[in-house]
């Protein structure tokens, strides 16, 4: 079912990662209400691959109160193509350089609030630099390679919740 809008979205909270905006709508049978809108920064997912290993970082997540291991990920700059924020966020989370960068899929979140969409990328030919670059939200994040047939194991065994791996493997299963 469509929506119309009635009136121009309106802001109603921002900050340097997210704005929220009030939308007023109705429905084709006639229905109004407000609509919440999350508009945030587009993001990368890398799935960096190295013989039969997968390149995860480790990192405190404070909404759920844990550290858990994720894909390489972060923000595109304004500006940025999806690709170069690829390679940056590689290079500056994990200090590997990747000879080979392939888009394999995007993902949207929160589909029901928001627009924001994933590029997602297969990193391989990977060259360590010895030199990750973090910012200072990123204190504590350590690389790990983990054996891909772990990983597996582990998602079985239902120790991952994170939606972006988990979409972000899904896409990677695909176009293997």
């Amino acid at each position: 079912m469509k929506a119309i809008e009635l009136d121009k979205p309106k802001t109603v909270y921002s900050c340097p990662f997210f704005t929220v905006a009030e939308v007023p709508l109705q429905l084709e049978n006639g229905h109004q209400f407000t609509y919440y809108l999350n508009d945030g920064r587009d993001f990368v997912v890398i799935i960096a691959e190295q013989d039969n290993k997968l390149l995860m970082v480790k990192q405190f997540r404070y909404p759920i109160q844990k550290t858990q291991l994720e894909f390489c990920a972060g923000g595109i700059d304004k500006d940025e193509k999806p690709i170069d924020a690829a390679y940056r966020e590689l290079l500056e989370e994990t200090g590997y350089k990747a000879h080979k960068l392939e888009h394999i899929g995007c993902i949207n979140q929160i589909v029901a609030r928001s627009n924001t969409t994933g590029y997602i990328y297969r990193a391989s030919q990977l060259e360590d630099t010895g030199k990750v670059h973090l910012d200072k939200t990123e204190v504590g994040l350590e690389r790990e390679w983990v054996d891909a047939h772990d990983f597996i194991e582990m998602l079985k065994t239902k120790q991952y919740t994170d939606g972006t791996t988990l979409a972000s493997w899904a896409l990677y299963q695909v176009h293997k």
